[in-house]
């Protein structure tokens, strides 16, 4: 479990966990989401074996978009703690609490795609 989570409550990180089965999430992070060019909502990214959930900061949770690593077009880094992501259905702006958080999703993301498709040697 990423460092970031403990600014999340536990009733939220248990609710989490049983909307996406016990053993499904690796990291949640508290993210702010970029809903609209320059204003920002909390949020929590949820990251499991191939896909990326945001939820709102609300129990019980409920998932209020996902996506398959798959279908991840792009996947940049805009500054030290914000990522950007582009998918089939859109793109994805995120601040992250820390560069650290940053650099865990980025691994995971990276992590699951070397799965799927890797490089020589």
């Amino acid at each position: 479990m990423a460092k970031s989570s403990a600014e999340l409550t536990r009733e939220l990180q248990d609710s989490i966990r049983r909307c996406l089965s016990q053993g499904a999430v690796l990291q949640q992070h508290r993210v702010k989401l970029e809903t609209k060019p320059k204003k920002f909502e909390d949020r929590v990214l949820a990251l499991t074996s191939w896909r990326l959930h945001l939820f709102p900061l609300k129990v019980p949770a409920k998932v209020e978009s996902s996506f398959n690593v798959l279908e991840i077009r792009a996947f940049n880094t805009l500054s030290q703690n914000q990522i950007l992501v582009e998918t089939e259905r859109g793109m994805v702006s995120m601040r992250l609490p820390s560069a650290e958080s940053v650099d865990q999703v980025t691994r995971h993301v990276s992590s699951a795609l070397s799965k799927v498709c890797p490089g020589p040697g």
